[in-house]
This record gives structure tokens, C-alpha cells and sequence, in this order.
């Protein structure tokens, strides 16, 4: 059970009522703001929709002309009328700001109003806090920018410098606001997300606590700003393995938000989605299935095929699929997505590393080792040269792709990659994190192989206790860490306490996934040679 997927959060500007915009799915120093306004994309791959030339390549919708490189906004505009020049999405925004003699929205498109993604979103943000930066601290549209530009940071991959932005916005709300003012909630609600994406689940859930009991108290529990602080809160939550919790907060925040807004308005389907992620680390796989199944359906309709949010709801129904045995079409909707994401935000976008991850994951279910391992190498490398090698997401990836070797019998090499990722993880979460646990069931399970059996069963006890204290005995990773325990007691002394302990996995695998589960299929098989085993000894 590879690691798979990433939440949905919402960011906030500064300076608006109720201004809680969406935000992506899973990194230009601020000493160097200059080269920020001299760049019109700097730093974000992209593809253009067409090459240069030809009468059937889309026109920019601007200046009506096709020559040059001709990109999409990212937004939910549909086909070619997203299709623009960069330079003329910027010079527009400008014009309007100027003419307005004030700032306006930048982040938003004014034909379908979604928010910009991807190239749009990065170049309008550099160009705008290059506009401002150079103006006093204090400055509202020097904060707001900064506000858009730190974003637009993070969702590149760019995490410390996005943390080193919304620290400076921080300090200047503290300096001079209450501690109860809406801007420096917003604020600390934005900060908080960068931590999380960087894997500082415990402090972000400290932030995002606060954010959402002051919103409370001061908004009330159905202000729109509360609500959006209460889906944060709960998607922490959730990552940090409080599945109860998140999910009736979740449930809270969504039957508020089809009251109050409706069941197609873009924050109830960002709370829904949410909600059937959480239910599906909870097992839950059907629930969640059904829940996604409304998501996307109404966002592809509302929004397109293309959209972010459709393709954040696309992947997570994809995870469910393979969840339960539908393996061909988990990865016929990821290979899909993987297109998309590739042609509107570039090769080396987090979104993209993401979704290569996940088809890794459906391409070793499906039995293909090579691809899987060739396509998890290239996400390894790309997170390291981007984000770092030390980042949560690297580490899940190379426990990836230790998992992807050790399948295909590599049992030296791939103890050495998991050891180490488990290592290096340990460093970064308490022992008792998601990923440190999944890195240790893996690494047991290599030990195992290598018959190095006593050093297995203690370091799958381990797991396999703090794993059921934590999530339950029904979840995904616990019945996984059960069959690889089992089996290592087996291995150990072929016991009767491995037998059974793989008796009732599989009984439950059958019962959660069914009989087409590679989970499930796998503890069938150790069940059947250790039974057999048994019977040939006591013959």
C-alpha cells in the first residue's frame, strides 16, 4: 500500500469580506525582489497549447493574436478561451489596477471567476509583488501581493520561501492589529498551510486550532470565514491520523455549507471531497466512493473536465477504485489526469509529482514492476532537485519506490533505501506518523524476505500496535502490517499465533476490499502455504 494523494485547503487574501479562495491539491528570495517584477513567468514550466504559427493554433484571448506562446489560464474557462500570452494577462491586470487607482483582484479571472492555476497564477503573482514590493511595510496592496506571491510560492513547491514571506506579513499584523483581526487570522490560516505541505502537522494544528475557535467566537460557527477555518483545521486533522475528529468536524462544515451556500457552490464540494478522503483512510471505501462520484460529476459539469478541482476529485476517486480491485480503471483516470496536469502546469509542478506517484502506485498493483519502479525514479529525482531531499514527500517517495523494488525480489537494495527513508522520516515526525509507520511495515516485511526474522517481528509489533491505537484495526495499513506480521511469525517458527493472525486478515481484507484486492489476494496466498506447511509437519 503505497502512499497516495493530498488534501484540499483553502487560502486567503487580505483586505476583502469572506475572501476564502480555494487552493491546489500536494518548492526568488524576498532579499531579490527586483528580479520578481523582470520576470514575466520565471521559474514555472509550462507548456504552450499550440506551436508557434498556424492558422489553427488558439488565439490569445487579449490581444487576439496567436504568434508567441499561447498558455491557459488554469481557471475554468473552457478550451481556447482561457488560451493567452502571459505578457497580455499581465499588462491587463496592471491596466486595470492603475485605472482603478486602488489594486483589484489579481488571483481571479473576470470572465468565469475561478481562481488562477498553475503558470497564469505564478507569473500574475511575481508580477504583481514585484509592483509593490518596494513600497512601506505596512502598505495594504504591498500585503496583499505578498499574500498572493507566498501562495503562488508554495504551490510551486517552494516552501521555505513562501514560509519566509507570510512571516513578514505576520509580523507587521502583529505590530499593528488586535489579535482577533480578520487579516491576521487570514494570515496565520495561509502560514499554517505552507507548514502542513512542509510536514509540520503539529504546528500548523496549533495555528489552524486558534484560527478557527477566535473565527468562533468573534464571526460565529456559520460565518463563511469560520467554516473555511473549520475545513483547514479538519484536513490537518486527518493527516495527522485523527480520523474521528476530522470527520465529524468535516461533516459539521459541510451540512452548514449546503445550508448556507448549496450543494454545487465550490466550498461544499471542496468540504465533500475532503470528507471522502477521510473516509476513505477510515476504510470506508464505498462511502467515499459514492461522495466522490457527486464530486466530480457536478464538477465537470460546472467547472469542466480540466480543472483542478475536478482533477483533485478524479484522483481520489481513482484511489478508491484501487482500493477496491478496480485497477484498470484507477489507472486509466490517473494516466489521464497525469496529461492534463503536465500540459497546464509544466513537468516539474508538485501537482505533477503527485499524480506520478499515485500512477506508480496503480501501475505496481497492476503488476508492472518496471514501469512502476522507472516512473517512481523520475518523481524521486524531480522532488529532490525541486523541493529537497529531505522533504515528507521525498521520503514517501523513495519508501515508494523501495516498496516497488522489494516486490520484485530486490530485498538487499530495497532494505537499504527503506531503512533509510525510515530513518530520515523518524527525524522529521513522531514515531507514531502515518508515513513512519507505512516506512517501517515495508521495511519489516524486506527484513522478513531477507530472513533476518527476529529484527522483523519487533519492528512489525511495533507498527502493527501503534498502527491500531492510532487508526483502528480495520484500516488499510493496519490489516497490511497484520498480513506481513503473520507472515513474519511464520517465517520465525511457522507459529500458530502467524496462522491465525493471518486468518483473520484475510477475513477482513475479504470484507473491506473483496476478492480482487491485492491486498487481499496476497494474504490468501500466505495463508494457504502456511496452513500447508503446517499440515505437511504435522504429518
Amino acid at each position: 500500500m503505497a502512499s497516495e494523494g493530498l488534501p484540499k485547503t483553502s487560502r486567503e487574501n487580505f483586505f476583502t469580506s469572506n475572501a476564502s479562495a480555494t487552493g491546489g491539491d500536494d518548492n526568488l528570495p524576498v532579499s531579490e525582489a527586483k528580479d520578481a517584477s523582470q520576470t514575466v513567468a520565471g521559474g514555472v514550466d509550462c507548456l504552450v497549447l499550440e506551436e508557434v504559427g498556424g492558422d489553427e493554433s488558439p488565439c490569445c484571448t487579449i490581444c487576439l493574436d496567436n504568434s508567441g506562446e499561447v498558455v491557459q489560464r488554469g481557471c475554468c474557462c473552457r478550451g481556447d478561451a482561457g488560451a493567452v500570452h502571459l505578457e497580455c494577462l499581465i499588462e491587463l491586470a496592471t491596466h486595470a489596477e492603475d485605472s482603478l487607482d486602488g489594486w483589484t483582484e489579481w488571483s481571479r479571472c473576470d470572465t468565469c471567476h475561478g481562481t488562477f492555476t498553475g503558470a497564469a497564477q505564478s507569473a500574475l503573482a511575481r508580477a504583481r509583488y514585484g509592483r509593490h514590493c518596494a513600497a512601506d511595510d505596512n502598505d495594504p496592496a504591498r500585503l496583499s501581493a505578498m499574500a498572493e506571491y507566498a501562495i503562488a510560492l508554495s504551490d510551486e513547491g517552494k516552501y521555505d520561501k513562501a514560509e519566509e514571506l507570510q512571516r513578514k506579513i505576520i509580523e507587521v499584523f502583529q505590530r499593528e492589529r488586535d489579535e482577533d483581526d480578520p487579516d491576521l487570522l487570514s494570515a496565520f490560516n495561509n502560514f499554517a498551510i505552507t507548514l502542513g505541505a512542509q510536514g509540520k502537522h503539529s504546528e500548523a494544528v496549533e495555528i489552524k486550532t486558534k484560527v478557527w475557535n477566535t473565527r468562533v467566537r468573534v464571526l460565529g460557527a456559520e460565518d463563511r470565514d469560520t467554516l473555511a477555518a473549520g475545513n483547514n483545521l479538519a484536513n490537518t486533522l486527518r493527516r495527522i491520523g485523527n480520523l474521528e475528529e476530522a470527520m465529524q468536524l468535516q461533516t459539521t462544515v459541510l451540512e452548514a455549507r449546503q445550508r448556507l451556500l448549496g450543494h454545487e457552490h465550490e466550498d461544499t464540494l471542496s468540504t465533500m471531497n475532503n470528507l471522502s478522503n477521510s473516509l476513505s483512510d477510515a476504510g470506508r471505501y464505498g462511502e467515499a466512493a459514492e461522495l466522490l462520484l457527486t464530486v466530480r460529476t457536478t464538477r465537470k459539469r460546472v467547472l469542466g473536465p480540466t480543472h483542478p478541482d475536478t482533477l483533485s476529485a478524479d484522483l481520489n476517486l481513482a484511489s478508491c477504485y484501487r482500493r477496491l480491485g478496480r485497477y484498470a480503471e484507477a489507472t486509466a483516470i490517473k494516466e489521464r489526469v497525469l496529461a492534463v496536469r503536465i500540459r497546464t502546469l509544466g513537468a516539474t509542478h508538485p501537482n505533477v509529482f503527485a499524480t506520478q506517484n499515485n500512477l506508480a502506485v496503480s501501475l505496481m498493483e497492476n503488476g508492472q514492476f518496471a514501469e512502476a519502479e522507472k516512473l517512481q525514479a523520475v518523481v524521486l529525482a524531480g522532488r529532490c532537485r525541486v523541493i529537497g531531499d529531505g522533504h515528507p514527500d521525498t521520503l514517501r517517495t523513495q519508501a515508494n519506490l523501495g516498496e516497488f523494488i522489494l516486490r520484485q525480489g530486490r530485498c538487499g537494495e530495497a532494505e537499504a533505501i527503506l531503512r533509510d527513508a525510515h530513518q530520515r522520516l523518524l527525524a522529521t515526525f513522531q514515531q507514531d506518523h502515518m508515513s513512519v509507520l507505512y516506512t517501517a511495515s515495508t521495511l519489516g516485511d524486506a527484513l522478513s524476505q531477507l530472513d533476518r526474522v527476529t529484527e522483523a517481528v519487533d519492528i512489525l509489533r511495533d507498527a502493527f500496535r501503534r498502527i491500531t491505537q492510532k487508526v483502528g484495526s480495520t484500516h488499510a495499513l493496519t490489516l497490511r502490517t497484520a498480513s506481513i506480521l503473520g507472515e513474519a511469525l511464520n517465517r520465525q517458527d511457522c507459529s500458530a499465533e502467524g496462522i491465525q493472525l493471518l486468518r483473520e486478515t484475510y477475513a477482513a481484507q475479504l470484507k473491506l476490499f473483496g476478492p480482487k484486492n491485492n491486498e487481499t489476494i496476497r494474504t490468501a496466498t500466505r495463508v494457504s502455504q502456511w496452513e500447508a506447511k503446517a499440515a505437511k509437519e504435522c504429518v
